[in-house]
């Protein structure tokens, strides 16, 4: 609650307390470690990351979240292989977080053909994977594939209120389509509600591919 909260010092402090309690307590380093990893401390998280997993090292929360930390910094392939020990533990109960991680690697890694599966596989499993629906539009958006890019967000849209990134990457499908109607109405959207995010400044740079 802490962590999510930013509250780290306390959250620090709590799993400092756990640990001293008990030295054998896994979710105590793996809170340690996201703390870190949040105060981009690389080093300590990755000890700390290191300690739980020695502790726990079939824990699916804990390889998830040491997957998506590799992946952060830069050991991109090194990761896959704590999702995939993630997503064989039978009682894990959201899979979805570790097939939507593993989808962002691959595409970090350039292979949208393996991000596609894993996001379709997480969709599959949780239809209201809101983030995943974004991560398959922007592939499609990549390829070339602007019609399919619009349908994922048409139907992101259906479920959500469309946020700067979300009518940012309408935006750019429009143009591509030359639907310079809808562009204008997502241009209006940015203007309106969100001028103070990144992608009005892109928008205003003319920064759109």
């Amino acid at each position: 609650m802490y962590l999510k909260q930013g509250r780290f010092d306390v959250a620090l402090e709590e799993a400092r307390i756990a640990i001293e309690a008990e030295r054998g307590y896994a979710p105590a380093y793996n809170l340690s470690a996201q703390t870190y990893m949040a105060l981009r401390q690389d080093g300590l998280a990755g000890a700390e990351f290191i300690k739980a997993l020695r502790l726990a090292p079939n824990d699916p929360e804990i390889n998830n979240n040491y997957g998506w930390f590799l992946c952060l910094t830069g050991k991109v392939k090194e990761s896959l292989s704590y999702f995939e020990v993630a997503l064989k533990n039978p009682l894990y109960q959201t899979p979805e977080l570790a097939l939507n991680n593993a989808g962002v690697c691959h595409m970090l890694n350039k292979d949208d053909v393996s991000g596609e599966a894993y996001l379709m596989r997480a969709l599959k499993l949780n239809p209201n994977n809101l983030r995943a629906y974004y991560l398959l539009a922007d592939i499609d958006y990549r390829r070339g594939h602007f019609m399919e890019a619009r349908d994922w967000l048409k139907k992101l849209h259906g479920k959500i209120e469309p946020t700067s990134e979300t009518v940012w990457l309408s935006l750019r499908i429009d143009r591509k389509l030359g639907d310079r109607r809808s562009e204008a109405a997502n241009t209006g959207i940015l203007r309106g509600k969100f001028r103070d995010s990144p992608e009005y400044v892109q928008m205003m740079r003319g920064e759109f591919d």
